[in-house]
């Protein structure tokens, strides 16, 4: 983030931008920001026990694979068959 910032500051010099309160507010609030998001995310990761990343890798895990099932009709068969997308795709 702060690469995106200091971007940021880099193209507002090469255009011989003014830095207005306005600009200076945002980059100040971008960085601010940034830094917030990853010490939010760092307490997190501390605070959290490791069975509750495992259990919810797993449900991360069942909710995607269940969402690769498609149900289709069967035209034989008028009741639902499950394919998954692993057959769609080595067609």
């Amino acid at each position: 983030m702060c690469f995106i910032v200091a971007v940021s500051v880099a193209i507002f010099a090469a255009l011989k931008w003014e830095l207005g309160i306005i600009e200076a507010i945002i980059v100040i609030m971008s960085v601010g920001l940034s830094v917030d998001f990853v010490v939010h995310f760092g307490v997190g990761y501390i605070h959290t026990d490791s069975t509750d990343i495992d259990r919810e890798r797993k449900k991360i895990k069942n909710r995607y694979l269940s969402s690769l099932l498609v149900p289709v009709e069967s035209p034989d068969k008028p009741e639902m068959q499950t394919t998954s997308s692993k057959s769609f795709f080595s067609m």
